[in-house]
């Protein structure tokens, strides 16, 4: 069973090697980001290019559905597989987890390594970058945070992770006992006001019982 702290080493590695790829003042985020070497350029020899896919974020990665991040996973293997010099490049800049892209994923452990590896975590931030999506790019989306929205396609059929409430927009995450936990506030909601106040105590997570009307929203609709 995979440890957080084998999930922060898996997250320090693959990030410390795409430094390597883009120079060290490039950020990362968790965005999808499939990595492949062009054996066949010109320019030098070969060049890297950058691919993103739906993005598994590393604070929801436990409560996915492994199937749904395993079809993730098996898109970024088609385009490795396209791109056959990959692998031994990663591995010439010692990357340790390149096989990750081909092991089928089943559990929510593996769902979290997944999501630090570098085939999920090391997406280049651009300058003036903001994670979000508008009403015209994604209509209905209402300017959802971006890993809200990749969230929200890879939990379980069924589960509403996005909900308006009178407190502000919400998102959650499933928990036993059909209870949810919160996962993202809309900045400046009483929700988010109340995150702010649980991370001052000794709780983390803000969790819904499952009488609580988003609870029953999300997994009844």
């Amino acid at each position: 069973m995979a440890s957080l702290d084998d999930a922060r080493q898996y997250l320090l590695h693959a990030r410390e090697v795409a430094h390597q790829i883009t120079g060290p003042e490039v950020g990362f985020c968790p965005g999808g980001s499939v990595w492949v070497w062009d054996g066949q350029d010109p320019v030098e020899g070969g060049s890297w290019h950058h691919f993103e896919s739906i993005a598994v974020d590393l604070n929801a990665a436990l409560y996915l559905d492994p199937v749904k991040v395993d079809a993730v996973r098996h898109e970024a293997e088609v385009l490795m597989n396209a791109f056959p010099a990959t692998g031994r490049r990663l591995e010439s800049l010692e990357y340790c987890n390149a096989d990750l892209v081909h092991e089928k994923i089943k559990t929510p452990d593996q769902v979290l390594l997944w999501a630090c590896s570098i085939f999920n975590s090391c997406t280049p931030l651009p300058a003036g970058w903001r994670a979000g999506y508008s009403d015209k790019a994604v209509p209905g989306a209402r300017d959802w945070a971006q890993h809200v929205f990749s969230t929200a396609q890879l939990v379980t059929d069924g589960f509403q992770v996005t909900h308006l409430t009178e407190k502000g927009r919400i998102a959650v995450l499933p928990v036993e006992e059909h209870m949810t936990v919160l996962y993202w506030a809309e900045p400046g909601s009483w929700y988010d006001d109340e995150l702010g106040r649980l991370a001052a105590t000794s709780d983390k997570d803000l969790v819904l019982g499952p009488e609580h009307p988003v609870s029953i929203a999300a997994y009844h609709g």
